[in-house]
């Protein structure tokens, strides 16, 4: 089978040349037709139609008609193709008509057989008697400025007309008269009236050595505006009456019957048309069967190729959605060649705007059905974008629950007066918007399958690209790749972290089925990596009810563990997490959390926390006292673990610290607060959690016996520290908050 539009999937909307191609089984109509054309005789003219919608393939029939024609010279006709739609205005519709016939007809000339001089000569006659008739008729309706065009065209080289370009005309009128005139003298110099030009062809096109006929195509006429097409219509009327002259007109009749009526007032027009034309066919409709057949093959060509490096299509994930698409939507819409063109053209260039290098980065049914409804319901597309996120999501406030007190979509349907296959598309795609079809649904599922219908998903498909911080997949699936690899994994998560690209990350893994399919090594790898880097992960919300980096993958370490079966493999994970985590304040933190968190605790054995619990203990204790130091930011919750822990050993290290610079300048960071006021930021600290370490005066005694050892930054909160102590005795509040109050 040939690659062509109608087998394949092709960029332009042009149609088929050759019955090979047919895919609708229009040929044998075609071939019927053509023999029709082929096997007209006698004098008679003709003027026929193929009338069909805009884009039914009127066209297409015409030219498997052509080809058919052409195969054999016998009984073929004349063939020209006139598509008035190329043209600029009406002035040039006729001129370019008229020269075209004449250059058909000089070109018969040309071939004409020597039969003892008379054929050749009553050829030549007949193409100048021609072009006498194209001067009456052309330029009574020409302007200034095509008269220099069609003098060429129509042979008028030394008559009066070439004194036209020399004079200076306002007035089509004006002009055609003087055209008129000008051929008028022309034609009376060899004594003919316009009349008597008329009567020669009509007897030149009926002589013996005139053995074809003269058919003369012309295609979209439902193209031009309706005053191009009353034009086209008058054409056809004045020139119908040349014996031989077959017309051949494409178009769709209400088109041209519209345009009539504006001429004739009322509903004459199609009265009209019928006058004309005498014999008339209307283009076959395809069965659906076929349309089936003919979308599928173009639009599985159109997967395939966009598939050659990365697939988008998962026939288990995609097909029963775009079944329900299809059947309830698309099958009505795709009616015609042109619309299943119109159609993967768009789709062709919104499905490859998802491709990345290494994978797809949208779910390709959404892509379908959301192109389906802005090429065929526009009004409906657009009023979904004025809907906006939350409303077509269900989401009606910050904590992403559904409201239970209206319906969104019932106004939404009444706005747009949709038909029932639009609203099942957009309930396939919103699933929350229209509750009263409301089923339920997964929203970890929705975002793994990368749906519009997910909130993380949703801006990528009406900003026709990923934002610069939106995660993509091909991120994802590299680092599920590399899990076992800490470095590796490390890696690209330092890069999303750079990119700004780590919030969503979280989410994306646990509707991750590829980060549950892998092994418990793997597993708590990637958990490790995913700890050491806590501080990267921007805080959610805000304020008080601010979630940091640290909650979030207690959070996510919970659904890790949750999502395994049996308790061996949840002890596996915490304790391969627990030892792997290199951030030694981070281990703790984990252990706390499950050590607390009744929910956390509960999926884990006993043995397994404390075991977690011992680890993270030992490795305290062996931690260098330079280490420890450099984890004073987490110092308030680290120091009343280790001291439940190990009292004494938690003791000794306070005492090592509190013998150097270094030591002081942490513990006194560990409390450290800021605050704004009176234009002004000011540090204080918070003095009922630093003397959990040591006393507040003991602190201030021990910084000061330092003497010229104390640095630049410690000096700084030795007098935050003197400030707090001397209000602490004036009985001043020490929160921050009243702080600040009192700076303004």
């Amino acid at each position: 089978m040939s690659e062509n539009i109608e087998t394949r999937h092709s960029p332009s909307d042009q149609a088929i040349t050759t019955a090979e191609q047919d895919r609708l089984y229009r040929s044998g109509f075609s071939r019927r037709l053509s023999k029709g054309i082929r096997e007209m005789s006698g004098d008679e003219s003709m003027v026929m139609a193929l009338y069909g919608d805009w884009g039914s393939g009127k066209s297409s029939i015409k030219n498997m008609v052509l080809e058919n024609l052409r195969k054999t010279e016998e009984n073929c006709p004349i063939i020209l193709e006139f598509n008035p739609w190329r043209l600029g205005s009406e002035d040039q519709l006729l001129i370019t008509f008229f020269s075209e016939v004449s250059r058909k007809l000089e070109v018969v000339t040309k071939g004409a057989i020597d039969d003892g001089g008379k054929k050749k000569d009553n050829a030549e006659k007949r193409a100048s008697l021609w072009k006498q008739y194209g001067r009456y008729v052309a330029y009574g309706a020409s302007t200034a400025k095509a008269a220099s065009t069609v003098m060429g065209m129509l042979g008028v080289p030394g008559s009066p007309l070439v004194d036209l370009l020399g004079k200076s005309l306002t007035s089509a009128g004006e002009l055609g008269e003087i055209g008129k005139q000008a051929a008028e003298d022309d034609a009376e110099s060899q004594g003919l009236s316009l009349e008597e030009i008329r009567e020669k062809l009509r007897s030149s096109f009926k002589s013996d050595d005139w053995d074809k006929n003269f058919l003369i195509v012309i295609d979209d006429i439902d193209r031009l505006n309706p005053s191009e097409i009353r034009q086209i219509v008058r054409l056809v009327k004045a020139n119908s009456d040349f014996p031989r002259f077959i017309f051949l007109l494409l178009c769709e009749k209400s088109r041209v019957e519209q345009a009539l009526d504006e001429e004739f007032g009322g509903e004459r027009g199609a009265e009209f048309l019928e006058k004309i034309v005498q014999l008339h066919f209307d283009v076959p409709a395809p069965s659906p069967d076929d349309m089936n057949a003919l979308f599928f093959e173009r639009i599985n060509f159109l997967l395939d190729s966009l598939s050659e490096a990365v697939p988008i299509w998962d026939k288990e994930r995609h097909d029963d959605r775009f079944a329900h698409l299809y059947n309830e939507y698309l099958k009505n819409q795709l009616r015609t060649p042109r619309a299943i063109t119109r159609y993967l053209n768009v789709l062709e260039l919104s499905l490859s705007s998802y491709l990345e290098e290494s994978s797809y980065e949208a779910n390709p049914v959404d892509v379908m059905a959301l192109e389906a409804i802005r090429l065929f319901d526009g009004e409906i597309y657009s009023s979904l974008l004025a809907e906006g996120k939350a409303t077509l999501l269900g989401i009606t406030d910050a904590w992403n629950l559904k409201s239970e007190d209206e319906n969104p979509a019932e106004k939404f349907w009444e706005a747009t007066d949709a038909a029932d296959a639009a609203k099942k598309v957009v309930r396939l795609l919103f699933p929350n918007f229209d509750k009263n079809f409301y089923n339920g649904g997964n929203p970890a599922e929705w975002r793994h399958h990368l749906r519009v219908c997910s909130k993380d998903c949703f801006d990528r498909y009406f900003e026709f690209d990923l934002r610069p911080d939106a995660l993509r997949e091909s991120e994802v699936e590299n680092l599920l790749q590399v899990a076992s690899d800490p470095d590796s994994a490390g890696e690209i998560l330092d890069g999303m972290a750079e990119g700004r690209r780590l919030g969503r990350l979280l989410e994306r893994l646990e509707s991750s089925k590829e980060m549950h399919g892998l092994n418990i090594d793997g597993q708590s790898t990637l958990i490790a990596a995913l700890w050491d880097r806590s501080e990267k992960f921007p805080e959610r919300g805000g304020g008080i009810l601010g979630v940091d980096g640290r909650r979030q993958l207690s959070w996510f370490t919970a659904r890790s563990l949750r999502s395994l079966e049996g308790s061996e493999s949840r002890d596996s994970l915490l304790l391969g997490a627990v030892k792997k985590i290199s951030n030694l304040a981070n281990t703790i933190y984990l252990v706390a959390r499950v050590e607390s968190d009744k929910e956390a605790s509960s999926l884990v054995t006993a043995e397994a926390v404390s075991d977690a619990a011992a680890e993270a203990k030992t490795r305290l204790s062996a931690a260098s006292h330079e280490k420890i130091l450099d984890a004073a930011h987490e110092w308030p919750g680290l120091l009343h673990w280790w001291r439940e822990k190990d009292s004494e050993s938690a003791a000794a290290f306070i005492e090592r610290a509190m013998q150097s610079a270094k030591g002081l300048e942490a513990i006194l960071r560990s409390e450290l607060g800021v605050v704004e006021g009176g234009g002004k930021t000011t540090e204080y600290l918070n003095l009922s959690g630093l003397e959990k370490t040591a006393p507040a005066d003991e602190i201030l005694e021990t910084i000061n016996s330092l003497g010229g050892a104390v640095s630049q930054r410690l000096s700084e909160l030795r007098d935050c520290l003197e400030m707090m102590i001397q209000r602490r005795n004036e009985g001043k509040s020490l929160q921050g908050s009243d702080i600040a109050m009192e700076m303004d």
